[in-house]
């Protein structure tokens, strides 16, 4: 695929399947964190995670316990479980590995100039400390990450840049691409490792353009 560069003001990465090949790793990290209750409960979490890519922890941990387990009195139990993720998932990403020819095609977006930041569900402080880490921070202007939603970043960097107009989200989820219909912008779906079950029937007929890792795009 070819993208002409000069067709788009900014560019908006989601992290994990995009930059990161570590969709599978946050799986494991969440299965771990519950590791001490039933496997039933469990065992529907993951499926519920895995279908709700981009989501933050806060919502999907919240959403196990009040939705899943039906507890009304949780939040101990919920702080708990969400400084175990932390620890256990810092580890794991720490030792991911980009998703092919990301490093190449930031690079090629710097060097032409263009504005790129990260809209994750990550925790921020612990997604910009690890972009730091894989030395892919100096690509982005921002990174944005949870406990705010994709649609709140946006609504807040698009209000901060008004002078930005058309943009490219490429995510690798529904809610990446729900959110970026919602702000009028173009879309790419990575599909490398990807967690979004879709039928390739149904991205030709909603016209999403897909591409499975960077090696299959050339910005010029």
């Amino acid at each position: 695929m070819i993208l002409e560069a000069d067709t788009y003001d900014f560019f908006v990465f989601d992290c994990d399947g995009v930059l990161l090949d570590s969709n599978k790793l946050k799986t494991q990290s969440f299965r771990e964190t519950l590791k001490n209750y039933p496997c039933d409960p469990v065992n529907k979490f993951i499926s519920y995670h895995e279908e709700n890519g981009g989501v933050s922890r806060y919502d999907k941990l919240d959403y196990f316990f009040k939705t899943i387990l039906s507890r009304n009195d949780f939040n101990q139990e919920y702080q708990e479980a969400l400084e175990r993720f932390s620890n256990i998932s810092k580890k794991r990403l720490f030792q991911a590995k980009l998703v092919p020819s990301i490093k190449e095609f930031l690079q090629k977006t710097l060097s032409l100039k263009k504005k790129c930041i990260v809209a994750s569900g990550s925790n921020e402080i612990e997604l910009i400390e690890l972009l730091d880490h894989l030395e892919l921070s100096n690509y982005f202007s921002r990174i944005f990450g949870s406990p705010n939603n994709k649609k709140e970043i946006l609504k807040c960097f698009l209000q901060e840049n008004k002078n930005l107009k058309a943009g490219l989200f490429f995510g690798d989820a529904y809610n990446d691409y729900e959110t970026a219909l919602n702000f009028g912008l173009d879309f790419i779906f990575v599909s490398f490792n990807s967690d979004w079950n879709i039928d390739s029937e149904i991205l030709t007929k909603k016209g999403i353009k897909t591409i499975a890792s960077f090696e299959n795009i050339e910005i010029i």
